[in-house]
């Protein structure tokens, strides 16, 4: 199902600041903003750049990182003020997390590098330590849990709003055609015309690949996976039928067909689950905007 939500407001990353008065021992440090009676200074800003580029660099690298992370200033120092302003309520709510759920939370952050060197290497390389990633993950899940308070437990989505979703977005449920195929791939197109006469006379598709060095495959194909003139050759065909060679990133393929399943549509029982969730998530999206501009509208901010 083609449906996509806006990124939710709380920040997906692991994040944390340290709370306090206003006092004379933040006075020698720039201010990045205020948040009601709390400051953000601009170390406090800094960090946070810091760990971003962290989590940024799962996927942009280079000189195509430190564009993104630049491009995006602004949002990141509006998403500091924000949390900044649910840190605080739970702080009014006096809620609790656990040192077990933290461990875990770092735990599962330190499974996505290859291993724990690498981990602690990009740790080393934002000026940050594990440390720092408990504290962090403390205050998300504390925002976590406001959100589940505020927001979440009141959030509904009942059968017919279900039902009604799926009969106005009838397209969504519809799995592409798709096919199990054979398929050979030859560097010279002489070899792939000579692979196709040996298909087509009924010789072993191995022994063929064996005999002019192709590469062999078997591959479950759908709609959309390849260039439109590429698939409607490789869909054009009859189950047992092989097709001319196909150029493709400059090498030669051979496709024959084994088995096709035309395009099917899901059955609302099929579909409820997934239709429940994205219309929850869009309920919870939309609540969570509502709820936070809210709080910004009832506080004292000033981005310096």
């Amino acid at each position: 199902m083609r449906l996509k939500l806006k990124f939710l407001i709380i920040s997906v990353c692991l994040w944390s600041m340290v709370y306090g008065r206003w006092s004379s021992s933040f006075a020698q440090e720039k201010i990045a903003a205020i948040v009601n009676k709390e400051i953000i200074t601009q170390k406090d800003f800094s960090d946070f750049l810091n760990f971003m580029r962290m989590q940024m660099s799962q996927e942009y690298k280079g000189a195509e990182l430190d564009k993104k992370m630049e491009s995006m200033k602004n949002e990141f120092l509006e998403k500091l003020v924000e949390d900044r302003l649910i840190m605080q309520e739970a702080q009014k709510l006096k809620i609790q997390i656990s040192p077990e759920r933290i461990r875990e939370r770092i735990n599962s952050l330190r499974q996505r590098y290859p291993s724990d060197t690498h981990f602690q290497q990009s740790l080393k390389a934002q000026g940050l330590v594990e440390a720092d990633l408990e504290a962090r993950a403390r205050e998300q899940m504390l925002m976590y849990a406001v959100i589940e308070e505020k927001i979440k437990k009141n959030i509904l989505v009942t059968p017919s709003e279900v039902t009604e979703f799926y009969h106005q977005h009838g397209e969504e449920f519809v799995t592409p055609e798709t096919g199990e195929f054979e398929s050979l791939a030859a560097d010279q197109k002489d070899a792939a015309l000579s692979a196709v006469r040996d298909l087509k006379e009924g010789k072993d598709i191995n022994d063929i690949a064996n005999g002019l060095s192709l590469s062999y495959n078997k591959v479950d194909l759908a709609r959309g996976q390849l260039k439109k003139e590429v698939e409607d050759i490789i869909f054009g065909l009859k189950p047992g039928e092989v097709s001319d060679p196909v150029e493709i990133s400059e090498r030669y393929y051979i496709f024959r067909l084994n088995k096709f399943n035309p395009p099917q549509k899901r059955t609302l029982i099929q579909a409820q689950e997934d239709i429940q969730n994205y219309l929850f998530n869009l309920k919870m999206q939309e609540s969570m905007e509502k709820w936070v501009a809210d709080l910004k509208k009832r506080s004292f901010i000033k981005i310096i």
